[in-house]
């Protein structure tokens, strides 16, 4: 996803205070490290990934990727603190979004090819 898409979540959400949760922690720090609110990176522990999906799922916010580690860490946090969640409608070159919920907010992105 272009980074515009993010920067169109973060402006929807008010410019709040985040992290990105990355296994391109370098490319993300690179390509975040200047926007309004940047944290950090969360690095992931691959000996441990089902911390750090918990991790994701305990935000009030998650503006998703298109990742099925982000769908799974959006619906906990959805189904267990109702938290507000944003994601692509472009979810792949052949396909929209898996199961958004009717009050998660969709954003328009055009996809990068690899």
């Amino acid at each position: 996803l272009p980074v515009s898409y993010y920067t169109e979540a973060l402006q929807t959400l008010g410019w709040p205070p985040f992290e990105i949760f990355s296994d391109e922690p370098n490319f993300s720090e690179y390509m975040f490290s200047n926007i309004p609110g940047f944290q950090r990176v969360i690095r992931p522990d691959l000996d441990n990934p089902a911390e750090e999906l918990i991790a994701l799922a305990s935000h009030a916010s998650i503006i998703m990727a298109n990742s099925s580690f982000s769908w799974i860490a959006s619906y906990l946090a959805y189904k267990n603190h109702h938290s507000k969640i944003i994601y692509p409608k472009q979810w792949a070159f052949i396909g929209v979004a898996p199961g958004a919920y009717n009050d998660w907010l969709g954003i328009d992105s055009d996809l990068i090819k690899p």
